[in-house]
């Protein structure tokens, strides 16, 4: 087993299965990132960027324990 730290920023913190935009989840050690998504059932259909470590992550990204993940919204500007 893994923990990571996840960290849900602007609308999107509804989701949070406790109530707090940032949190500790524990997962199996091979989790990846598609596989937190559906731990916090947090919808498909929603867009959104994921960092692990600072990095851009996507769904097959793998976590390691320690990781700290940043779930937000896309923004656009010009």
């Amino acid at each position: 087993m893994i923990w990571v730290d996840v960290h849900l920023f602007g609308y999107i913190a509804r989701y949070s299965p406790t109530g707090k935009e940032t949190f500790r989840l524990e997962l199996d050690s091979e989790a990846t990132i598609s596989e937190l998504l559906a731990k916090i059932q947090f919808p498909s259909e929603v867009e959104r960027v994921v960092l692990v470590n600072g990095h851009q992550a996507n769904f097959s990204t793998r976590l390691a324990d320690g990781d700290e993940v940043f779930i937000f919204v896309p923004v656009a500007g010009g």
